[in-house]
């Protein structure tokens, strides 16, 4: 029979029971996507096979955090949270009888959002066209955002998001008829979109003067959104046309509060302020609504009240 060497067995005497372990250790840092470390991160520390087994560490000034294992045989699963910031799950082998290092690096929801953004962009082309035109648009650059929207619906054709804001930049350009044709081809996708239409379609049937299709439209809007702006026009119109200024005047004022670029409300609120004798709030309502519509028949009404009021 084999003997063992008596150094050996001193050498395992003398190093206690934790010489049968396979001692290990983890560290890192804990950051965001700049790199700059997060302090007070808490990291969930379980072993993969063995739901018994937790641990908990948080993460220093710097970001930087430590942790020994008496096991290194094993994986360990990290959960990571810290404030503002989406958590992170990761599997951790460490290195027997070793210390390695494991960063990781946290996203905020925004960040996130951000990054789902871009790769549905690479996945889908028409995306990419559709952010720079709304993103011009949204900036007032009408001439990108148009450029933008048709480069979106070469790729798609059926994109109606692009159609809606295409015909939204026709009417804002006076084009009124290419607005139409553009809304009235929407009026079928969703009712987000349909109600951006139906708007688009109340107000360039009504520089046109089609009463008959401003009606139309403006009750299918109600139907879609009954406290819409245009819904407050049609109550208050019903109410004007019963010479009822007061129970008219609040459902105006709140048209045009939801919807600073409403010009029929103004229009109407003006006139209200004419006859309630509250003359600078008339001048100021007419001259916003000159601002939106400055030329037509109600514009030159407007220029003659504003002139008469001088």
């Amino acid at each position: 029979m084999r003997k063992v060497p008596w150094i050996v067995i001193c050498v395992f005497l003398a190093a206690g029971p934790g010489f049968g372990q396979a001692l290990s250790r983890v560290t890192g840092k804990i950051a965001n996507t700049a790199g700059e470390g997060i302090a007070g991160a808490k990291i969930s520390i379980t072993m993969k096979d063995s739901s018994a087994y937790t641990k908990e560490v948080v993460s220093g000034e710097t970001g930087v955090y430590e942790v020994s294992f008496t096991d290194g045989t094993k994986v360990y699963v990290f959960e990571i949270s810290a404030e503002g910031y989406l958590g992170l799950k990761e599997e951790v082998k460490p290195k027997i009888f070793a210390s390695i290092e494991r960063d990781f690096s946290l996203k905020t929801r925004q960040e996130m959002e951000e990054q789902f953004r871009q790769e549905e962009m690479k996945k889908n082309p028409h995306l990419a066209f559709f952010e720079e035109g709304r993103q011009a648009f949204v900036a007032g650059d009408l001439a990108a955002a148009r450029k933008a929207f048709e480069e979106c619906l070469k790729v798609k054709p059926d994109y109606t998001k692009a159609s809606v804001l295409l015909a939204d930049i026709d009417l804002k350009e006076n084009k009124v008829d290419a607005a139409i044709a553009r809304a009235e081809k929407t009026l079928g996708a969703s009712d987000e979109e349909a109600v951006v239409s139906l708007r688009i379609l109340i107000s360039a049937y009504s520089q046109k003067g089609k009463k008959d299709k401003v009606k139309e439209y403006q009750k299918r809007l109600e139907l879609l959104e009954p406290d819409s702006p245009e819904s407050l026009f049609n109550k208050a119109a019903e109410l004007l046309n019963k010479k009822d200024d007061a129970g008219a005047k609040p459902l105006l004022e709140k048209a045009v509060e939801i919807n600073p670029d409403f010009a029929d409300a103004h229009f109407e609120l003006g006139f209200i302020y004419l006859r309630e004798e509250d003359y600078a709030k008339c001048k100021s309502t007419f001259e916003t609504f000159l601002k939106l519509v400055p030329e037509g028949e109600k514009a030159e009404m407007a220029k003659e009240t504003v002139k008469w009021l001088y």
